[in-house]
């Protein structure tokens, strides 16, 4: 850009400023100033770049005076690049730039297109624009939102303003802007219903970015109505196809010559860029003529000899009802058909055709008939029943052969089968029984049952030992239900023999008092087979593993059912089989049980004794070896003895019943001291058994009974003497007799508890008053049983020194028995005798008086032994020699006499 102006003045010197918008301009080099003359100067300003801000008013020297500086609109920009592609639905932004002073306007102009190749609409202008100001450079911004199809054009920027007082306008290169859009269709085809043979005519468009190309699809639909989605692609080879692309939408249409396979749901597919969308189907209903009644759909049943029925099920009427139904049939040999029935399809699809032939073979065909026409006709194969065989030839029976259930018969086809011969069946008869059927009689190959194509087999199943007769005939079948043919010449036989069954109800009972004996009774076999020679009883015992090879065994023979076995063990439990016996053998029966009648039972094992006491002995057994029954009670039976000192013997016996689950006992209530034999019976219901062995044992002494002190003391001076007599052992042994003495004060009580003290030893002199002393001690075994004692002999008697008694001093006395027992005394006492010894004044006289009573005594026993002498001898002569009358012979008046004489003395 250059300005110039000129400056006037004198002298003028220096470079010219300028200014900008009243500003001084810093750069001051663009300034050249060139002399005119001596008053005038002019400057000239260059500005190089007109890119830059240089838009304003300028001025020299002087702010009086200004230039405006104006640039046309000039595009420095453009929108690039030229194709911008899009999806529907995303955003875009287009932009440019300009320069000018004043500043540009920018707009934006469209072109709207549908396709690259279609006409185009006008242009419009968009004002709505983004502006961007930098200095002299504007930037317009254009920003598409969620574009669709109708954003599809061009695009081109413009940049206007006034320079130089005239309007000015520049515009870019249009930029092409392409949205992409899936495929849409516009029009989809109708659906109709239209007869066979007959064209279809479809049409489909659809549109899209890039343009869609359009294919035709069906689901075929079957004859009842059923769609199967397949999608399967109609092409030029099945259908003419036409195609169009036009203001960028695809025009399809579609003629086809429709048969009654073609009903379905035909539909048009638009695809691009691997995107697709389906039409609306549309339902086409081609009406044709009805299919054939297939061969699966027909069912033929045999009813009996000649006769059919023919059942089937509807075809597919291809959207025409079905009207009525032809049903024709032939020989298969043959081509012209015979019309069995016209069927009306809202009857009972089913028809009966006889007299036909037995067992042979027939064509059938059944035609549908709908408003279009007749269906295919479709030939069914069948054969007809078979009729009845004639009877089987050469039937005969193998007598090597014949066992007792079975025999082997043998035959020829019949001469006439009219079928496929299903079974033999053999009628046959006993001689106690009408005709038996045996039906069903099946193929086997283990010839259990006679086969259809067999010759022979094993007719099973008889009865041993019984005469038959036997009819053979040969058997079709219809169905279920058996065509039996004539019956062959009868054969007859008789089995053979074989093992009887087992006996039957077989009993075992008992022998009321027969403890060794039971009865075994029984029922004959149920079936015989054959003659029964005897029965076999194997019997053992119920404890013992059944082996009849290790079982006793017992015969019996005809008729009787029972036996009675002996020799067998009381109250013992047997198991019994019976055998029934042929010329083959026999069955065993079931195992039965009995038990033999319940029997005394031997004695108990093992009494044993123990725990005596002064009064009781436990006992204690084992169960007897033999039981033979249930044991009721235990009964304990004792006998006891002891022999006294006296010897005098005692006794004590009894008995005591225990209950028989109970094997130990008490006995009570016995005498000390005794020796007791026991032993035990156990008794059932059935009495008393063996006695045990005995078993001895003795009783435990207990106290002694207490001994005694008969008469009265006789004191002298210094002894007393005293009679005693041996304690009784009645209680038991006694070990030794002690004689207690205690000097006593005159006029003090007897403290008889002194003498019970334990520990009495012998003679003291430092003996306290009223202490007892031990004055003499016998072993039991040598006191004598009755003696005068003097006590204070100054003797020693046991061990014991029997000490001299004092004068004038009161003494009691205590007789003392001693048993011991496991080591611990048991005493008794007498009651406690005193005695006072002589003072010494009156010692002498006593002494004399003593020797004459003494001396007094003696005469007079002498006397009384000479008179007894005298009246012994006078009875003696009375008995042999002298008369009842006289004195001696007199009895009465002897024995008064003596008597007399007796109290005298």
């Amino acid at each position: 850009m250059n300005l110039s102006c000129q400056v006037t003045g004198y002298p003028v010197t220096g470079p010219i400023p300028w200014f900008k918008d009243g500003e001084l301009l810093d750069d001051q080099q663009s300034a050249r100033t060139i002399s005119a003359d001596e008053t005038a100067v002019v400057s000239v300003l260059v500005q190089h770049n007109a890119t830059e801000q240089i838009c304003g008013n300028y001025s020299c020297l002087s702010l009086s005076h200004s230039a405006l500086v104006t640039l046309k609109s000039h595009l420095v920009a453009e929108p690039t690049p030229s194709l911008n592609v899009v999806s529907a639905g995303n955003n875009i932004s287009l932009s440019c730039s300009a320069v000018g002073c004043p500043l540009p306007f920018i707009t934006w102009q469209f072109q709207q297109i549908l396709s690259q190749a279609s006409l185009q609409p006008p242009i419009v202008t968009i004002v709505s624009t983004i502006p961007v100001v930098s200095h002299d450079l504007i930037t317009g911004i254009l920003e598409l939102k969620n574009v669709s199809q109708s954003d599809t054009g061009h695009y081109k920027c413009c940049a206007k303003n006034v320079a130089g007082g005239s309007p000015h306008e520049e515009c870019s290169v249009p930029v092409f802007v392409d949205v992409k859009f899936p495929p849409k269709i516009l029009e989809h085809p109708d659906s109709r219903v239209i007869e066979e043979k007959n064209n279809l005519h479809l049409s489909c468009s659809g549109t899209g970015n890039p343009i869609p190309t359009i294919t035709w699809h069906m689901n075929r639909r079957d004859c009842n109505g059923r769609v199967t989605v397949n999608a399967v692609i109609v092409n030029d080879l099945q259908a003419n196809i036409s195609r169009l692309v036009l203001n960028g939408r695809t025009v399809s249409n579609i003629t086809l010559l429709v048969s009654r396979e073609d009903s379905g749901q035909y539909f048009c597919r638009a695809t691009a860029s691997g995107l697709s969308i389906n039409s609306h189907p549309a339902n086409i209903i081609v009406r044709g003529h009805p299919a054939g009644v297939s061969e699966s759909s027909v069912f033929v049943t045999q009813l009996d000899v000649g006769l059919v029925s023919v059942s089937w099920s509807p075809p597919c009427d291809y959207f025409s009802p079905i009207l009525y139904f032809l049903v024709e049939y032939t020989l298969a040999s043959d081509v012209n058909y015979v019309l069995a029935e016209n069927v009306s399809a809202n009857a009972s699809l089913l028809v009966n055709i006889t007299q036909l032939l037995p067992h042979t073979s027939y064509l059938v065909q059944v035609i549908a008939v709908n408003a279009i026409g007749q269906g295919d006709r479709i030939p069914v194969m069948f054969s007809s029943p078979p009729g009845y065989p004639s009877a089987p030839q050469n039937f005969s029976i193998d007598e090597e052969s014949v066992l007792p259930t079975s025999v082997v018969l043998s035959w020829a086809q019949p001469k006439t089968t009219n079928g496929d011969i299903q079974s033999y069946r053999v009628d046959f008869l006993n001689v106690v029984s009408k005709w038996t059927v045996v039906s069903k009689r099946s193929i086997s190959t283990h010839f259990e049952e006679f086969p259809g194509n067999s010759t022979s087999g094993i007719l099973t199943g008889l009865q041993p030992y019984t005469a038959y007769t036997f009819q053979l005939r040969a058997v079709n079948k219809i169905g279920n239900r058996e065509i039996v043919g004539n019956g062959s010449m009868a054969s007859e036989i008789t089995t053979a023999e074989t093992a009887p069954s087992a006996p039957l109800q077989v009993k075992v009972s008992l022998v009321r008092d027969r403890p060794d004996l039971l009865r075994i009774t029984w029922n004959t076999p149920l079936q015989q087979n054959g003659r029964i020679r005897l029965y076999t009883v194997y019997y053992n015992l119920l404890s013992l593993a059944w082996s009849p090879n290790e079982a006793m065994k017992q015969n019996t023979t005809l008729p009787d059912n029972s036996i009675d076995i002996g020799e067998l063990s009381a109250f013992t439990s047997y198991q019994v089989v019976v055998q029934a016996v042929t010329i083959t053998g026999g069955n065993h029966s079931e195992l039965a049980q009995g038990t033999t009648d319940q029997g005394t039972p031997s004695e108990p094992q093992k009494l044993r004794a123990g725990n005596a006491t002064k009064d009781s002995i436990d006992l204690a057994w084992d169960p007897p070896a033999t039981p033979r029954g249930i044991i009721q009670n235990y009964t304990i039976s004792y006998n006891g003895r002891r022999t006294l000192s006296n010897d005098t013997i005692v006794y004590q016996s009894g008995r005591t019943d225990v209950s028989g689950h109970v094997v130990y006992s008490s006995v009570g209530a016995l005498h000390s001291g005794f020796t007791f034999d026991f032993f035990v019976t156990a008794s059932t219901v059935k009495g008393n058994g063996l006695p045990s062995i005995p078993q001895q044992m003795q009783t435990l002494p207990s106290v002694p009974v207490d001994p005694s002190l008969p008469g009265s003391p006789v004191s002298s001076d210094t002894t007393v003497t005293v009679q005693l007599n041996r304690p009784s052992d009645e209680n038991g042994d006694i070990q030794y007799v002690q004689l207690l003495v205690a000097e006593i004060s005159s006029g003090s009580s007897l403290d008889a508890a002194a003498f019970q003290a334990p520990s009495i030893g012998g003679y003291s002199s430092n003996l306290p008053e009223g202490t007892p002393y031990i004055a003499a001690q016998w072993q039991y075994e040598n006191m004598e049983a009755s003696m005068e004692f003097v006590i204070g002999s100054d003797s020693i008697i046991g061990e014991y020194r029997n000490w001299p008694l004092k004068r004038g001093t009161n003494y009691a006395f205590v007789l003392k028995s001693v048993t011991i027992v496991s080591g611990r005394q048991l005493s008794s006492f007498s009651q406690p005798q005193t005695a006072v010894t002589i003072s010494p004044s009156s010692g002498d006289n006593g002494g004399v008086i003593a020797g004459v009573v003494v001396t007094v005594i003696i005469v007079l026993v002498i006397i009384v032994i000479v008179v007894l002498l005298v009246i012994i001898r006078r009875k003696r002569r009375q008995t042999y020699k002298y008369p009842a009358d006289t004195v001696f012979g007199n009895d009465r008046a002897g024995g008064e006499g003596v008597t007399l004489l007796f109290w005298l003395v």
